[in-house]
C-alpha cells in the first residue's frame, strides 16, 4: 500500500489547483486556517503558497515582537513534547536501568 503524503497544495475536482493558508487575526491573536483556490497550474499554486507562508511568518514575527511573546502556544507544545518529554523519558529509562541493576545485585 502506497503511503499518501500530506501537502498544502491540492487539485480540485474541476482541474484547478489550490493551497491551504494560515493567516493571523491580529484583533484576537489567533491563527486561522483556510484555502486559496482557482489556480490554473500546480506551479502557480505552489508559488502562491510560498508567498502566503512568507507573509504569515512575517506577520507572526511582528506580532510576537509587539506582544513581547517569544512563541505561540503550538510552538511551546512542540518544544515541550520534543524536549521536556524526551528528557523525562531518558530520566525514567535511566532510573529503570538503575533499579534493574540494584535488584540484580540484591539477588546475587
Amino acid at each position: 500500500m502506497q503511503e499518501q503524503t500530506r501537502t498544502p497544495v491540492f487539485q480540485n475536482s474541476d482541474g484547478t489547483w489550490g493551497h491551504l493558508t494560515k493567516t493571523i487575526n491580529p484583533l484576537i491573536c489567533t491563527i486561522e486556517y483556510g484555502s486559496s483556490t482557482r489556480f490554473s497550474s500546480k506551479e502557480e499554486a505552489e508559488k502562491s503558497y510560498q508567498k502566503s507562508m512568507d507573509s504569515y511568518q512575517d506577520l507572526l514575527s511582528m506580532l510576537k515582537k509587539t506582544r513581547n511573546v517569544p512563541f505561540t502556544f503550538s510552538e511551546y507544545l512542540d518544544y515541550w513534547i520534543k524536549e521536556i518529554q524526551a528528557l523525562r523519558r531518558i530520566t525514567i529509562a535511566r532510573s529503570n536501568e538503575k533499579n534493574v541493576k540494584d535488584r540484580r545485585n540484591h539477588f546475587f
